[in-house]
C-alpha cells in the first residue's frame, strides 16, 4: 500500500488519526490485534473497510501499559484508563489541561528534561524516574509526533525496591566480606573456570576475576601447598567436604595464609556442576598462633627451669609441679606428687590455715602474698618456705597457682651471719683475754726456769709438768687469737693415724679415770695436708667431749676410713646424746650441753676444719650416743684445690 493511501485511511479512523499513526510508526505490535501490521509483528496489514473504522479509545485502553498524549502546548489530549489509575486522577479532569500545571512537581525533574529533549530533538527517549508525590517509580518511553508527544509509562516501583534490596544485599555481602576478611569463589566444574568475588580478589590482590583451576594452582598457590589444594579439590569432587589451608601468593611476592571451605553442587544425574565456597585470610591468626605457641614455650621453659617451685592445685590435689618442686619434695617421678592430696605434704600445723587460704583464692579470686608454710617431703623431712597463691584458669577450671620459695638456704645464711657476728664478738673478747693471759704466762715461765735451778732430783719432774701446762695455756690463748686475727700457718703432709696416736696418748689417762674404753678401727691411713697442731686440737676437742659425755663410762670408737680421696674420721660415743633443738646449733658460741661449757671449743673446731676445706657433722640420739664425722681432703686433692684457687 502506498503511503498517501495509508495516511488517508488513518484519517478516517475514529477521528484520532495522529495517535494511531504515531503508534504505527513506533511499530507497536499491539495494533496487530486489530490491524494485522506486517513487520516486527510478522502479520500482513488488512486494510479492509471494517478495519479502517477502529475505536482508538477502546484499542489503547486495552494496552497493558499506561498511555497519554499531550499537544504542542503540553495539554493532555488523551489518557487511557491505566494512565489515569496510575496518576490517581479522572481522565475528564486532565483532558485539555497542562501536564506541568497538574503535575508541577515534575518540573525540573527527568520528566521535564527528557520530554523536552524528545520534542526538541525529534527522537524517542526512554528513562526511569521517581515521582515523589505519588511515591512511585516510572519507566517511561516518549516519542514525538506532529501534534505533540506520546508517552508510554509503567509503574516499576516493585522492581526498583527489589533492585534496591538486591543492591543492598550485595553491599552488605561485600561489607561482610571486608569485615570478616573473607572472599567468595565459584568453580564451574564443567568449563573449569574459577570466579572470585571482590573480597577474594582483595585477599589475593590480583586483578583477574576468573581463571582455570590449573591457572589458579600454578599462579596463586605456594608450590609446597599445591598438593594440599589439589587433594582437597579431588576429595570434593568425590563428595567429601572441601576444607584446606594453604599459602596464597600475591603478585607482589607477599604470602598470605588462606583457609578455604566449599561445597559441591551436582545436576539431577549426580554429576558435578559447580562448587561454591569461601576463602578467609587467616594470616594474622596464624601469626598470633605462632606467637602464642612461642610464648607458651617460653613460659613453659621459664616454669620448668625456675629455681622456685611453681605448682598448680585445684584446692585438693596437685595438678602440676615443676622440676624444682619435685626436687624440693624429694620425688623422682611426677606421678609421685600429681594427683595426690596437697594436705599429704603439709605440716599438720598448717593444714587448716592452707585450706582457708585456698578457699579465698578460689572463691574470691584473691591474690595471697608471701605466707610462711612448712612442708613435709616424701622422706618426711621438714622444709620451710614462703608461698604466693595466685588465682588462675587452667583447662577451663578455676585453680590456684603456687609459687613456693625454699627459705632453708636463706635461713641458714641468716644463721651464718648471726654466727659470724657472734664469732666476731667472741673473737674480740678472746683477743683481749688471750692478750691478758699471755703477759702473765711469760712471767710465770721465766720465774719457773729460775726456780728450777734451785731444785734437784725427783722434784724436777713437777717443773716439767708445770712447763708443759703453761705451754699448753699459751697454745690455747694463741688459738683464741685465731678467732679475731688470722694467723700465718704452714700446711704439711701428715698421716691421720700419726695425728690421732699423739692425741690418744695425751687423753688415755682421762679416759681411764672416766671408765671409758677407747677402741680404734683403722681401715686405712690416708695422707692429708694440714696444720699439725690445729688438726690435733680438733681431735683433742672432739675426743675430750666424747669422754665427758660418758661420766659413768662406756665405749669410745674411733674409725679412720678413706673415700673419694678424702679422709673420714669418725668418733662415736655411748654418752647422753644431744637434744634435737641443740644439735642444729652446735658450733655457735655459748651453745653447749655441758653445765659449765661455753661452746668455744667446738666453735674453734669447726673453724679449723673449715680452714682445711673439710666438713664436720653430728648425728645424735638422746640416751644412745653421738657420732661425729670429720671429712678432710686427701693430700693430692688439697694440692689441686690450692692450685685452682691460686
Amino acid at each position: 500500500m502506498k503511503t498517501e493511501n495509508y495516511e488517508s485511511s488513518l484519517m478516517q479512523v475514529g477521528g484520532e488519526p495522529e495517535i494511531l499513526f504515531a503508534l504505527y510508526q513506533m511499530g507497536d505490535c499491539r495494533l496487530t490485534d486489530v490491524m494485522g501490521k506486517r513487520g516486527e509483528c510478522g502479520v500482513d496489514v488488512d486494510w479492509s473497510q471494517d478495519n479502517r473504522k477502529i475505536d482508538v479509545h477502546k484499542l489503547i485502553n486495552q494496552f497493558s501499559e499506561a498511555f497519554f498524549a499531550v499537544d504542542k502546548d503540553w495539554n493532555f489530549t488523551f489518557l487511557n484508563k491505566l494512565a489515569c489509575e496510575l496518576l490517581g486522577r479522572h481522565c475528564s479532569d486532565l483532558i485539555g489541561k497542562s501536564i506541568w500545571t497538574e503535575f508541577h512537581e515534575a518540573l525540573g525533574s527527568a520528566f521535564d528534561d527528557e520530554y523536552h529533549r524528545a520534542v526538541e530533538e525529534r527522537k524517542t527517549v526512554e528513562f526511569e524516574e521517581y515521582y515523589r508525590p505519588l511515591k512511585k517509580w516510572f519507566h517511561v518511553r516518549a516519542f514525538p509526533g506532529d501534534e505533540g508527544l506520546y508517552v508510554y509509562f509503567e509503574d516499576v516501583s516493585v522492581k526498583k525496591v527489589m533492585e534496591s534490596e538486591i543492591k543492598r544485599s550485595h553491599q552488605l555481602l561485600s561489607q561482610a566480606q571486608v569485615i570478616a576478611n573473607i572472599g567468595i569463589w565459584e568453580w564451574d566444574v564443567v568449563n573449569d573456570e574459577i570466579t572470585w568475588s571482590d573480597g577474594a580478589i582483595r585477599i589475593g590482590q590480583h586483578p583477574q576475576p576468573t581463571g582455570s583451576s590449573h591457572y589458579f594452582l600454578n599462579n596463586f598457590v605456594h608450590p609446597e601447598d599445591r598438593h594440599l589444594v589439589l587433594a582437597a579439590m579431588q576429595s570434593a569432587l568425590a563428595g567429601q567436604p572441601c576444607d584446606v589451608e594453604y599459602r596464597f601468593l600475591r603478585p607482589n611476592g607477599d604470602t598470605r595464609v588462606v583457609h578455604s571451605q566449599g561445597m559441591l553442587l551436582v545436576d539431577d544425574g549426580g554429576s558435578p556442576v559447580r562448587m561454591i565456597g569461601i576463602a578467609k585470610d587467616v594470616t594474622q591468626r596464624k601469626k598470633v598462633e605462632v606467637q602464642l605457641r612461642e610464648s607458651e614455650e617460653r613460659y613453659r621453659t621459664l616454669v620448668e627451669n625456675s629455681l622456685n617451685v611453681i605448682a598448680v592445685v585445684d584446692g585438693i590435689k596437685w595438678i602440676y609441679i615443676n622440676k624444682a618442686g619435685m626436687k624440693m619434695f624429694g620425688a623422682e617421678h611426677l606421678d609421685e606428687i600429681t594427683g595426690r592430696p596437697v594436705a599429704d605434704f603439709l605440716h599438720p600445723d598448717y593444714r587448716v590455715m592452707c585450706k582457708e587460704q585456698t578457699r579465698l583464692v578460689l572463691v574470691e579470686q584473691r591474690l595471697l602474698h608471701l605466707t610462711e608454710i612448712k612442708w613435709l617431703t616424701l622422706q618426711q623431712q621438714l622444709v620451710e618456705t614462703e608461698v604466693i597463691a595466685v588465682p588462675l584458669s587452667y583447662q577451663g577450671k578455676s585453680v590456684v597457682q603456687l609459687i613456693i620459695r625454699d627459705t632453708s638456704d636463706r635461713r641458714q645464711a641468716q644463721q651464718l651471719v648471726m654466727q659470724s657476728e657472734k664469732l666476731s664478738a667472741v673473737g674480740q673478747l678472746a683477743a683481749g683475754v688471750a692478750h691478758e693471759i699471755r703477759n702473765p704466762l711469760t712471767s710465770l715461765k721465766g720465774f719457773l726456769q729460775v726456780l728450777r735451778s734451785d731444785y734437784e732430783g725427783a722434784k724436777l719432774e713437777y717443773f716439767d709438768i708445770m712447763e708443759r701446762e703453761l705451754s699448753r695455756i699459751e697454745l690455747i690463748s694463741g688459738e683464741m687469737l685465731m678467732l679475731a686475727k688470722p694467723q700465718a700457718v704452714t700446711y704439711e703432709e701428715r698421716k691421720v693415724q700419726f695425728l690421732l696416736q699423739g692425741v690418744l696418748a695425751l687423753l688415755e689417762t682421762q679416759a681411764h679415770l672416766k671408765s671409758v674404753e677407747i677402741v680404734t678401727e683403722y681401715y686405712s691411713n690416708p695422707l692429708i695436708r694440714c696444720v699439725e697442731t690445729a688438726m690435733k686440737q680438733v681431735f683433742v676437742n672432739l675426743i675430750k667431749n666424747a669422754i665427758e659425755a660418758m661420766p659413768h663410762g662406756g665405749k669410745l670408737t674411733i674409725r679412720i676410713k678413706e673415700s673419694h680421696q678424702k679422709a673420714l674420721i669418725q668418733i662415736e660415743d655411748e654418752g647422753c646424746g644431744i637434744p634435737e633443738d641443740i644439735l642444729g646449733k652446735l658450733g655457735q658460741p655459748f651453745i653447749t650441753t655441758k653445765g659449765e661449757g661455753t661452746g668455744l671449743g667446738l666453735m674453734v673446731t669447726q673453724k679449723i676444719v673449715k680452714d682445711h676445706r673439710g666438713t664436720i657433722d653430728f648425728t645424735s640420739q638422746v640416751g644412745v650416743g653421738t657420732i661425729v664425722n670429720v671429712t678432710i681432703p686427701g693430700s693430692e686433692d688439697v694440692i689441686k684445690v690450692s692450685s685452682a684457687g691460686a
